[in-house]
């Protein structure tokens, strides 16, 4: 039975308008759904007929129905422009699918009804929107505030202040300065890194941390000490009755004017009583040795020379260009001479030599602060430990020196006692027992520690120095130097060990012996894979390739560890060099490196190098009177952590609480 249009009221018309064809309607319900479901709501908004909107709607219906392929790209109802800004939102998706099954399965709802649902749609659509912000802002909120600005490590240092200021969000004062922390280790690894890659193959730095070049200078050391320890037995304990000892006198002398010995004329600091060292005595001094120059290359041509004794080198100067400086020492005045005519213009890898007569200005006598009475027979005690125990046992200098030493004590009185020893403590090896300090040889110490260094007159009773706070920086002293002897002797001596025999380089190469170690017969016989010689066990082999294939071994695994040693040694070294750490974006020398890292000396007059090179020496050089390891540590004021290390307790540390 056919019913007619009338009996549905709630269909639509399918009406075609006239004059068209189904394909002409289908061509413009098509470039419709180009423009948009929008534009059609639009369009109806604006007065056109509901009813051609309705039967527009309904086709593209149908049509969106019958392809759930191009339904899913659709994203639901909506044009393309739509559905494109907005692809994405789970909550549309849905309302609109959800749409489309019920016009599939049900009859299109009145005009009121699609308006209703087509506003509903536009605010699940704004209020999915809304979410999408809202969260993503939430997300990238909570990530930002945990992402820190770290500066460049390749810039100059940033201080707190900077660092503070250039953090986007807010830190804790915690978190702040465990962050700058962080940024101060890495910028001065990196600083450090960058100069291992600039100096490790110039000689000042090869001689310092390379173990093979170390090693050698140690022997070098060494065989010093020993021929030293020798002229001082000679000197001062031979021949008991008329020896040097009973003049030896380390006590300060109220009517004497130490002050005097500074002059360059006076040589009244290397006799009689002080015995101290003189820096000009028989001895050449060398200016900027640049560093392509090796101490071995030099050590060769000044051996050559008649009456040699000693050579001294200091360490480089960053300031200019890690030149270095020497001086060599000489038995006399009249073989110091004749050296010099000999090395005057003698050319050592295009580097030509001016030796010049030594003329520094010496360094003032050091003076303790008044010592307790009882101080001498146990300070005598530690000086007979460091030597016996510690020091000569390191040099391996014969147990007769030692000996020697004790038998003279016995006519000497007891502060005499204690003076002998240390004299052999600075002459021998180089030890200042009241700075607690030990260097290479006399001259550097000498450089650092004065030329000597002498007890107070002044003695304190036992009761008042500990009990009244006035002999507080005297018992401070005292601690020092007590506490750097206990420990040299808490170390023990150390045995001067070769490179060669690093137990890591040594298992690296037995293990490579066993991989060259084949077995020909089971039990049997074993061959040696590096020359095909056959022996009864694998032990033989092994011990074959170290005796008769060392130089292979070596040079397959030594310059490789070596390598890796010498980084090491430079980065663990706490005094080393580094690139301008903590400059600032300022000039070395006025703002610049501190530790050994940077300038210590300012102004234009030490840029040449050269302002005392004509009379001997710059004074103040590294090989001098002054000391680029003793420098002040760069202070940031405004780094919280660095609060107790201002020297001026008046100076107001800045806070940055309020920033927090």
């Amino acid at each position: 039975m056919h019913s007619s249009d009338d009996d549905q009221p709630n269909r639509p018309p399918h009406n075609i308008a006239e004059g068209s064809s189904p394909r002409t309607d289908k061509t413009k319900v098509s470039s419709n759904k180009s423009r948009g479901g929008r534009s059609t709501r639009r369009g109806r908004g604006k007065g056109e007929d509901s009813s051609s909107g309705e039967e527009s709607k309904s086709i593209d219906r149908k049509s969106r129905s019958r392809s759930p392929a191009y339904n899913q790209r659709r994203g639901g109802g909506g044009g393309a422009r739509h559905s494109k800004r907005h692809r994405g939102s789970s909550a549309q998706s849905d309302s609109q699918s959800s749409d489309l099954n019920d016009d599939d399965n049900k009859s299109s709802s009145s005009d009121n009804n699609e308006d209703r649902d087509s506003l509903e749609n536009k605010k699940t659509h704004h209020r999915s929107r809304a979410d999408r912000g809202g969260s993503r802002g939430k997300s990238d909120r909570k990530k930002s505030s945990k992402q820190v600005k770290m500066p460049s490590l390749e810039g100059p240092f940033v201080q707190y202040k900077s660092f503070i200021e250039m953090q986007r969000d807010s830190l804790s004062s915690e978190d702040a300065q465990k962050f700058y922390d962080q940024y101060k280790a890495d910028y001065k690894h990196k600083q450090a890194q960058d100069f291992f890659i600039a100096h490790r193959d110039e000689c000042w730095f090869r001689e310092q941390y390379d173990p093979l070049q170390s090693y050698k200078w140690k022997q070098e050391i060494m065989q010093q000490s020993q021929l030293v320890s020798q002229k001082f037995i000679e000197e001062f304990v031979e021949g008991m009755s008329s020896s040097k000892a009973q003049t030896i006198c380390l006590d300060e002398d109220a009517n004497f004017d130490y002050q005097k010995l500074i002059s360059t004329d006076s040589d009244e600091v290397s006799g009689s009583p002080l015995y101290g060292f003189d820096a000009n005595l028989r001895t050449l001094y060398l200016k900027q040795i640049p560093v392509r120059i090796s101490r071995w290359d030099l050590l060769e041509q000044l051996r050559k020379t008649p009456g040699f004794v000693s050579f001294s080198m200091s360490e480089p100067l960053k300031t200019h260009d890690f030149e270095r400086y020497a001086w060599v020492s000489y038995d006399s005045e009249e073989n110091c001479r004749h050296a010099k005519e000999q090395l005057d213009g003698l050319m050592i890898d295009k580097f030509k030599l001016y030796p010049v007569k030594s003329q520094i200005q010496r360094k003032p006598i050091r003076i303790t602060p008044p010592l307790v009475e009882d101080s001498i027979q146990r300070d005598f005690e530690l000086c007979k430990r460091l030597i016996s125990e510690k020091f000569d046992t390191e040099k391996k200098i014969p147990s007769s020196a030692y000996s020697s030493l004790i038998e003279i004590c016995m006519f000497l009185s007891q502060t005499q006692q204690l003076d002998l020893l240390l004299l052999y403590l600075r002459k021998v090896h180089s030890y200042c027992f009241y700075c607690g300090e030990e260097y290479d040889d006399e001259r550097m110490l000498a450089a650092k520690c004065g030329p000597q260094h002498i007890r107070n007159t002044k003695k304190v009773p036992r009761y008042d120095y500990d009990n009244f706070q006035q002999y507080f920086g005297s018992k401070s002293f005292e601690d020092k130097y007590l506490n750097a002897a206990n420990e040299r002797l808490k170390q023990g001596a150390k045995e001067l060990q070769s490179p060669d025999q690093d137990s890591l380089l040594i298992s690296i190469k037995e293990q490579y012996a066993q991989k060259k170690t084949q077995e020909v017969t089971k039990n049997q016989i074993y061959a040696c894979l590096m020359c095909q010689k056959r022996f009864k066990s694998p032990e033989f082999v092994q011990k074959h390739i170290f005796n008769k294939h060392a130089e292979e071994l070596d040079e397959k695994f030594n310059k490789s560890i070596f390598e890796k040693m010498l980084k090491e040694n430079y980065m663990n070294d706490p005094n080393k060099f580094t690139s301008s750490y903590y400059q600032t974006g300022q000039s070395s020398h006025q703002g610049g490196g501190y530790g050994r890292s940077g300038d210590r000396r300012g102004g234009d007059q030490y840029k040449s190098g050269n302002r005392y090179g004509d009379h001997g020496g710059n004074r103040y050089d590294r090989g001098g009177d002054r000391d680029d390891r003793r420098r002040k540590e760069y202070v940031d004021y405004d780094d919280p952590s660095q609060n107790a290390k201002v020297a001026n307790p008046e100076r107001q540390i800045v806070s940055y609480d309020d920033l927090f």
